[in-house]
């Protein structure tokens, strides 16, 4: 249904290119133009001749000011409605409608808009169709971001959006026009016209592929593309590897961690920041923090050199190579997906400590750098980060009554948790100071209160008093399921203020 609703749109948003020159369609038929009179619209045949020069002259006005706006704006609003205007305007047989190089330029303005979309993937089809339609050549790049585009636009990837995306990849492969197996609804109709132009997929289209496939996290799906890449021939770029670890982090997979990591280093490819952070993410999401440790302290030391910790990072240096043969390559210093990473997966695992040192770090680092743009990602990353450690608490957070009858049963004092509720009302306070517009979403509101009632043990008074502050500092983010919780925990009657 996804798939038949998505190329309904399409074709809905091609129906001006269906028309014929200067006619209009009404109740399904279509009415041609007089022979004498090819370039005026028909909602102007009624007027006398001067009126119809005037008519054929305001039409290239209009027109030469919709190429202006596609050749100069960077708006894609503005892009789009000069492209829709062109393509309701009458035909002039001679030259092109719209020429090539203003819906390449369109093609590059919607490629570039993020997130990816149906709707934008909808407007890049429909660019792409009447490139090839009006007899111009698709570029692979153009091909590429097609593929891409299919697969994504959805909060959860799924085998259908893979599906879109390999018929994308088929038309290509077969030298069909862009998008004629997407929109065939028929089993059983022709796939459309030929395109003798079509040029050979590369490994950007084939890691395109692979990306949309591991997303799904289907295995036969993943196998499936990289059976793909296999068969091709052609060798795999540092994306398409980096493809493969983010996949075999989210299964756990260790040893596919490790094999990928080795093939880094086999195809001698430059890991860059990216690379170390997905390492660093991919052991300690799987509970490797030693490892991700070991990383982070090489790194952490290029930061702060100057409080000597010669010893403790050679000795992270030995760790790395002799137990998993990762290199950290010189030159690469921490970025904020390095810290917010790294916190959430203490946060995760129950290293509160941990976490803090290194939630510091990054302020730190931050304050030291003067640099107003780090500055301002410092404080829009608050919010995963101040997250993270709230769910960390919803798990690892301890009541100090189950640590006195722990006491009791065993006979023996306890270690002392640092998810305590003194920790939790510290970093709360904290957590209501960031700037006003910083925003939080509900779940994570929510969080917030399955912490204090995971942490506080139930204490109603206290999860009253947090309600009525996270209420104060956020008045617009409530959904039904605080709302519910708001009348649960101050009575049926009585509604958040």
């Amino acid at each position: 249904m996804q798939h038949i609703n998505t190329a309904r749109k399409f074709e809905k948003s091609i129906q001006a290119l269906q028309c014929a020159e200067g006619s209009r369609v009404l109740t399904g038929q279509r009415k041609p133009a007089p022979a004498h009179t090819p370039n005026i619209a028909l909602a102007l045949l009624d007027e006398g001749e001067e009126g119809g020069l005037s008519a054929h002259s305001s039409c290239h006005t209009t027109r030469d000011d919709c190429l202006q706006t596609l050749a100069t704006t960077n708006s894609l609003s503005d892009a789009w409605h000069a492209y829709e205007t062109l393509l309701a305007l009458p035909r002039d047989p001679a030259c092109l409608h719209i020429p090539w190089e203003y819906l390449h330029r369109l093609t590059r303005l919607i490629a570039s808009t993020k997130p990816r979309t149906r709707p934008l993937f909808i407007r890049l089809m429909s660019v792409v169709s009447t490139i090839h339609r009006t007899g111009g050549r698709v570029q692979l790049w153009q091909w590429n971001a097609l593929v891409d585009f299919a697969g994504k636009g959805w909060r959860k990837t799924k085998q259908e959006d893979f599906r879109n995306a390999f018929d994308i990849y088929n038309d290509l492969v077969a030298s069909r026009s862009p998008g004629a197996t997407f929109l065939r609804s028929d089993p059983d109709a022709d796939y459309g016209e030929k395109s003798l132009g079509n040029p050979e997929p590369d490994i950007v289209t084939l890691t395109t592929l692979l990306h949309i496939a591991t997303r799904t996290m289907h295995k036969p799906t993943v196998q499936y593309a990289a059976r793909l890449h296999q068969t091709s021939g052609l060798p795999p770029n540092r994306i398409t590897l980096l493809t493969f670890l983010q996949y075999f982090t989210r299964k756990g997979d260790l040893a596919g961690i490790r094999h990928i990591i080795s093939q880094m280093v086999a195809y001698d490819f430059d890991v860059g920041i990216d690379g170390v952070n997905a390492y660093i993410w991919a052991y300690g999401r799987n509970g490797r923090l030693d490892v991700a440790g070991a990383m982070y302290a090489i790194l952490r030391a290029r930061v702060f050199s100057s409080e000597g910790n010669d010893a403790s990072t050679t000795a992270a240096v030995t760790y790395l190579q002799e137990t998993e043969r990762i290199v950290v390559p010189e030159g690469v210093v921490p970025d904020r997906i390095t810290y917010t990473g790294l916190i959430q997966a203490y946060a995760f695992h129950g290293y509160l400590t941990r976490c803090l040192q290194v939630f510091n770090d990054y302020a730190r680092m931050v304050k030291q750098s003067e640099d107003h743009k780090r500055q301002a990602l410092f404080t829009l990353q608050m919010v995963p980060i101040y997250r993270a450690i709230f769910i960390g608490f919803t798990r690892h957070g301890r009541h100090h009554l189950s640590d006195r009858l722990q006491n009791l049963q065993s006979g023996v004092a306890p270690e002392p948790s640092a998810w305590n509720m003194e920790t939790l009302e510290a970093l709360f306070v904290d957590f209501l100071t960031i700037p006003a517009d910083i925003k939080a979403s509900p779940k994570m509101l929510y969080w917030i209160m399955v912490a204090f009632a995971r942490t506080s043990g139930g204490d109603t008074m206290k999860l009253q008093e947090v309600f009525v502050r996270l209420r104060e500092r956020f008045p617009h983010n409530w959904d039904g399921r605080l709302q519910r919780l708001w009348k649960k925990l101050f009575g049926k009657y009585q509604r958040p203020r």
